[in-house]
């Protein structure tokens, strides 16, 4: 099957047209710095500035016994989610299904409870 380019179609360095076909692009080495350096500062610096994510002193203390059970690592979100509720923890898989982004956020700075 040959391949049909665009006519407005843009050109890459691998010299191939926009159609999804042909040799991969040009990426950026490890370590070359430049754009990836940069939003990985930019990440580091907005999850730094940001508040402890607030979690219900109930759901903290069931992850922490799951965590403590398993062992397992608490980024483990389907193991975690699993042995709560073998365990009879609930309000854990509950809260971890309505707060994905703020549990993943809570791992990367801090979880504290409240009441």
């Amino acid at each position: 099957m040959a391949c049909v380019a665009f006519a407005n179609a843009p050109q890459y360095p691998h010299g191939s047209a926009a159609t999804g076909e042909g040799e991969a692009p040009v990426r950026y080495e490890r370590g070359s710095g430049g754009r990836t350096d940069a939003l990985v500062a930019e990440v580091v610096r907005l999850v730094s500035e940001q508040e402890p994510v607030r979690i219900p002193r109930e759901v903290l203390e069931e992850l922490e016994s799951v965590r403590r059970y398993t062992r397992a690592e608490v980024l483990d979100i389907p193991t975690i989610r699993h042995v709560a509720m073998e365990i009879g923890k609930p309000a854990l898989v509950v809260w971890i299904d309505k707060h994905e982004q703020e549990y993943g956020l809570g791992l990367l700075k801090e979880l504290r409870a409240h009441d």
